[in-house]
C-alpha cells in the first residue's frame, strides 16, 4: 500500500468513530474501576487454585473470542456493511494489505472497539463483585469475567506487538510466558489465503482449530459470501521474526 493510500485510509476514520472510541474507553475504565471498588472481601487461600483456573480459562476464552471476531470480519460482510463495516471489518481487511500499519495506530484506535464490546461484560462484573470472596461460584465467575475482559481489551495491543520489529519489554515477557501471541505463531495467519490461525490473543486455540479445519467447516456451514481474496504483502511488509534483542 502506498503512502498516499495509507493517508486516505486514515482520513476515512471519521469523527464519529473517534468519538465512539473515547466514549467506549471511558465507560470501560469506569466500569472496571467500579467492579474493583465493589469487592468487599478477599477469598480464602484454599480457593486460590480454582480462581487461578477460572482466570486461565478466561484468558483462553479471550483468545477464542478474538479468533471468532477475526474470522467473521475476514470472511463475511464487507467494508460497506452498515456500522460494522467501517468500524470493525475495514481495519481487518486493510491489515492484510499493510500488516505493519497496526504498529502506527494509537491506543485509542486500537482499544476503542474492544472497550465497546466489553461494556456489557463489565456491567455483569460490577454486579458480581460484592460476592467475590463471599461465595465460591460467584468468585470463580468474577475471576473468569475479569480475566477474559483484560484479555479481550488488550488483544489488539498484543496483536500489535506481534508485528513490531522491536517489541517492548512487557510484550516480550508476556510472549515468553505464552500469554501473548508471538510473531512466528501469528505469521501463519498471514499466508496468501489468510485462512488459518485466526486467534490473536495468545494463539492457544489455533493449533486445535486449524487441525480440525474448524474455520473452513464453519464457513461452509454458514454458506456466507467469502471475503474477496486480498493481495499478499510485499516482503518488506511481512511480519518480523519472533526473535527479539
Amino acid at each position: 500500500m502506498s503512502a498516499r493510500s495509507s493517508a486516505r485510509a486514515i482520513a476515512r476514520r471519521s469523527a464519529w468513530l473517534i468519538a465512539l472510541d473515547w466514549c467506549a474507553l471511558s465507560a470501560a475504565f469506569a466500569l472496571a474501576a467500579l467492579a474493583v471498588a465493589r469487592v468487599e472481601a478477599l477469598p480464602p487461600l484454599a480457593w486460590a487454585p480454582l480462581l487461578l483456573l477460572a482466570a486461565a480459562l478466561g484468558w483462553a476464552f479471550a483468545d477464542l473470542a478474538s479468533g471468532v471476531v477475526h474470522f467473521l470480519c475476514d470472511r463475511f460482510g464487507s467494508e460497506q456493511t452498515p456500522l460494522l463495516g467501517p468500524a470493525v471489518i475495514r481495519p481487518f481487511r486493510e491489515h492484510h494489505l499493510q500488516p505493519r500499519a497496526i504498529t502506527e495506530h494509537g491506543f485509542v484506535e486500537l482499544s476503542g472497539n474492544n472497550a465497546l464490546a466489553l461494556t456489557p461484560v463489565l456491567v455483569v462484573s460490577t454486579e458480581l463483585a460484592p460476592f467475590f470472596g463471599e461465595a465460591l461460584l460467584p468468585s470463580a465467575l468474577f475471576s473468569w469475567l475479569m480475566s477474559a475482559s483484560v484479555g479481550l481489551f488488550t488483544t489488539n495491543q498484543i496483536h500489535r506487538w506481534a508485528h513490531m520489529a522491536h517489541t517492548p519489554r512487557l510484550g516480550r515477557w508476556l510472549q515468553r510466558l505464552g500469554l501473548a501471541i508471538t510473531a512466528d505463531a501469528h505469521a501463519r495467519h498471514h499466508s496468501e489465503a489468510h485462512d488459518q490461525s485466526f486467534c490473536i490473543t495468545t494463539g492457544w486455540c489455533n493449533g486445535l482449530l486449524d487441525r480440525m479445519q474448524a474455520w473452513s467447516r464453519v464457513e461452509r456451514w454458514l454458506g456466507g459470501a467469502r471475503a474477496a481474496p486480498r493481495a499478499a504483502p510485499s516482503p518488506s511488509e511481512r511480519i518480523p521474526s519472533a526473535e527479539r534483542a
